[in-house]
């Protein structure tokens, strides 16, 4: 989990269910006596300007019943094709065809 802004989560996990379908599930899931946890990654650099949005984000967590989270930071090197010498070039990756076909038709996500 990334934030708990569903056109935010939309925007980083354009195939991922929304932060609010997550968090209903995470309820029931405590709701029903599981042992849950949630990764919080990546924190993204807002956070550190704006820690209210973390602290958002932790009481919605509490507020389901989550109890152990997990944080990982965001790698931000800077990659510039200049500093890895003549002749570099940035590829982008290829998605496989076929894996997600249909899945971004603009419906509402549920988990």
């Amino acid at each position: 989990m990334t934030t708990t802004d569903d056109k935010v989560s939309r925007w980083l996990g354009v195939r991922a269910p929304l932060t609010s379908s997550c968090l209903r599930t995470l309820a029931e899931l405590n709701d029903g006596g599981n042992l849950i946890y949630v990764l919080v990654g990546p924190l993204l650099p807002h956070f550190a300007t704006q820690p209210e949005f973390l602290d958002h984000l932790l009481e919605q967590l509490v507020d389901v019943g989550i109890t152990d989270v997990f944080m990982e930071h965001i790698n931000l090197k800077r990659v510039h094709p200049r500093s890895h010498g003549p002749g570099f070039r940035l590829r982008a990756r290829r998605r496989p065809r076929g894996v997600f076909s249909g899945a971004d038709d603009g419906a509402p996500r549920t988990a």
